[in-house]
């Protein structure tokens, strides 16, 4: 079966599943909530509800994503998915919006609500119910890899929890007396929120460009360097077009007196079997690598050595020297990452500072580089 097929499929099964049990969830703790005057019980089956119509809006992203690439989206339509756990978490952030109005209201205007045994039997059913959905379902996110399942099951994992304090308040009242049914519902709102806010970070990191994820980059990097003529490599840039979809280039390293046609067979071959391994198509570009005399290899030990001093984190790579008219010329490329408080230009000003010392009358050619991955 193929990739998109597979996601399908698996996304057809958890979105039907997630459909039914929530819609009879919502419809048993509602009537639960109307017969015993519960806000925090009808504000639980209003969840269910919110969580049914999420369901509807991943299985019709697994749907969009599944289709296959045309003249207009050349890279097929799997971002789809991103977007459809994005619009689940914008709903489940609304509906925790709104019951929190009205739970405040029943805090000011309390009421007495009346709890049978069967909402208590309904209650405790549907957190069985709901943790059976957040290991489906994340059983499921993980075999495929989805953003959307993964916070689809920790939404259930949050409405388990939000039940269980809807139980809880109902027996301090059938024991005490109390009635805290509005600051039940409060701290339900509370964890559906929560729940929210934290599927709005999932979805939306992709969507925003994150960096893959550090296994990924392993593995290519694993794969690259079992290649002997490869010295290193730099400059990993992934885009992510949707689960399954992805983009990689890469620079590598290699000696430069390589044969052209030789070093042009064995990168082909490396392109090939990342796709073959891990499903993505990878571009390679070539850098050649000058460490054969020990000019270069002092200028490279002082370049190495003051980035550490400055901050281990700041890497080089393309590091070459061009020799003309008697004057030497160090190219070379750091990545600087986020955060640094020096600047930019401070960074470089130190790095020709000391080659200067070291190498009177040269030139120095810096490019600041950023990190792309993590």
């Amino acid at each position: 079966m193929e990739t998109a097929q597979k996601r399908e499929r698996y996304g057809l099964i958890s979105s039907i599943t997630g459909i039914i049990l929530n819609t009879l969830l919502c419809a048993a703790k509602i009537a639960a909530g109307v017969i015993s005057g519960s806000i925090s019980s009808v504000a639980d089956g209003i969840n269910n509800l919110s969580d049914a119509a999420s369901s509807v809006v991943a299985l019709i992203g697994f749907r969009i994503s599944s289709s296959k690439p045309d003249r207009e989206h050349p890279f097929g339509h799997g971002r789809a998915e991103y977007i459809s756990g994005f619009a689940v978490a914008v709903s489940i952030l609304m509906i925790g919006a709104e019951l929190i109005r009205s739970s405040v209201e029943r805090i000011i205007r309390p009421e007495d609500p009346s709890y049978s045994a069967a909402s208590y039997i309904i209650l405790s059913v549907s957190i069985l119910v709901k943790l059976f959905m957040a290991l489906f379902n994340r059983s499921i996110g993980k075999k495929i890899s989805s953003p959307t399942l993964m916070a689809v099951s920790a939404d259930s994992i949050g409405d388990s929890m939000a039940t269980a304090v809807v139980i809880i308040s109902a027996v301090i009242h059938s024991l005490y007396g109390i009635s805290v049914d509005g600051y039940a519902g409060l701290i339900v709102s509370l964890f559906i929120i929560f729940s929210g806010i934290r599927a709005l970070k999932e979805t939306a990191a992709p969507l925003l460009g994150a960096p893959p994820d550090k296994g990924f980059l392993e593995k290519v990097r694993s794969i690259v360097l079992k290649d002997s003529s490869v010295l290193g490599l730099h400059d990993v840039i992934c885009h992510d077009y949707g689960p399954g979809r992805r983009m990689v280039s890469l620079h590598v390293e290699v000696p430069k007196d390589s044969v052209l046609v030789d070093i042009h067979d064995r990168i082909d071959r490396l392109e090939k079997e990342i796709k073959e391994e891990l499903g993505c198509e990878t571009v390679i570009h070539i850098d050649p690598s000058f460490r054969d005399d020990s000019s270069s290899m002092e200028a490279r030990r002082i370049i190495t050595d003051t980035l550490s001093e400055i901050d281990p984190s700041i890497t080089m790579h393309d590091f070459r020297k061009v020799t003309g008219n008697g004057e030497n010329s160090y190219v070379f490329d750091i990545i600087i990452p986020f955060g640094l408080e020096l600047e930019d230009d401070a960074v470089t000003d130190m790095i020709k500072k000391r080659l200067e010392s070291f190498d009177r009358g040269c030139s120095v050619i810096i490019t600041v580089d950023r990190p792309y991955t993590q």
